[in-house]
């Protein structure tokens, strides 16, 4: 059974969050955190759905999530 974990990234600080059962548990998570796949950058990237881009608070907010599997299998989203 494969793990997978996330990184989260803003203005040069990463966070990494593991132990993920499986790519719905990811999704979840992400998707929790106002994250959406933009398949045209092929990544996914914060939507700013419940933020508001120009204020203080979006500072706060991850801006990119890269996803990867435990055994080192980048995944796609």
């Amino acid at each position: 059974m494969s793990q997978y974990s996330v990184v989260l990234k803003k203005f040069g600080q990463e966070e990494k969050h593991s132990d993920f059962l499986s790519m719905a548990e990811v999704k979840v998570f992400l998707h929790n955190l106002g994250f959406q796949w933009a398949e045209e950058l092929g990544r996914w990237e914060q939507t700013y759905e419940a933020v508001d881009p120009f204020s203080a608070e979006a500072d706060d907010c991850w801006v990119l999530a890269e996803v990867a599997v435990e055994s080192g299998v980048a995944v796609a989203g």
